[in-house]
């Protein structure tokens, strides 16, 4: 499904966004604008123009004293999306979600969302290219768990996702899986915790975040992290890094060079999204059949 309404969508992420940004202001919170939605804070001063969704990272201290924080105040319309807290879903890290609202990512999930931003976890790491390999691995393999104790595929779109690629190794995984989700999702969500929480924040000279979407690009020296700097975004100003192009150069390279115009597409699928009210799973299925 394509968004037509993109100032809209756009309108409705800043407003999250920003929700965010005023719970990590009044608490002295940490935490910084990331990957594509920082490059479009650098490049285009909002969002990129083919994108339409916000990532940040909070250091793992600042993050757990989020969640306590959120746990305890009234966050209105607002909604903390985790593996621990929301039966279903499907993914190993967090959102913050405006509850007013309707998402539903792909057709095979059975989890209602509301239109969200990303909170992803900078988590100490010894600097070890064997370690962060094997963590990371184990981090992965949880997530392929999670994701696919949470799906719901008919025969015919196991058959054109899986089965006619020859991966017919994740059928029997998501076969097993799906006998006992609940028990598979939390055994993941144990090992992830595990992988994540190995090593003290505070005492490590490196970082990663997990998911490692760019590798052992993901690992770099704490110090980098560094201070902040403020920068527009959109009608909001949001925190960088102090040394912000150190960063994005050592995960992106030349990030302020634009991609070919083919490269310059959406990546996120939707199935299905309201932006003016919330809708039960089930409306939502019949929709989308």
């Amino acid at each position: 499904m394509v968004v037509t309404d993109r100032d809209k969508w756009i309108n409705k992420i800043i407003e999250v966004f920003k929700f965010f940004i005023s719970i990590c202001e009044e608490n002295h919170l940490t935490y910084f604008i990331a990957y594509g939605s920082a490059i479009g804070a650098v490049r285009h001063h909002g969002f990129i123009p083919w994108d339409d969704d916000v990532d940040v990272v909070m250091p793992r201290p600042d993050y757990e004293r989020f969640l306590k924080i959120c746990e305890n105040r009234d966050m209105g319309k607002y909604q903390i999306v985790t593996p621990e807290n929301t039966p279903n879903y499907y993914l190993p890290f967090t959102k913050l979600c405006d509850s007013t609202t309707t998402l539903l990512e792909k057709k095979h999930y059975r989890c209602i969302l509301g239109i969200f931003i990303d909170i992803f976890v900078i988590d100490g790491i010894v600097n070890d290219t064997k370690e962060i390999e094997q963590l990371g691995m184990k981090y992965d393999s949880c997530w392929e768990m999670i994701d696919l104790a949470n799906s719901h595929y008919s025969i015919n779109d196991l058959f054109a996702k899986f089965i006619c690629k020859k991966r017919i190794r994740v059928v029997l995984r998501y076969l097993k899986y799906s006998f006992n989700r609940k028990k598979y999702t939390n055994h993941a969500i144990k090992t992830i915790n595990d992988v994540t929480r190995k090593y003290d924040y505070n005492r490590c000279e490196y970082v990663v975040k997990y998911p490692r979407g760019y590798g052992n690009r993901e690992v770099l020296p704490k110090s980098i992290l560094d201070g902040k700097t403020m920068m527009q975004f959109e009608t909001i100003q949001v925190a960088l890094p102090k040394d912000y192009d150190k960063w994005l150069r050592h995960i992106f390279g030349d990030y302020m060079q634009l991609p070919p115009e083919n490269e310059r597409v959406l990546e996120h699928s939707i199935a299905y999204y309201n932006l003016d009210r919330r809708e039960s799973l089930d409306e939502v299925l019949k929709k989308i059949k």
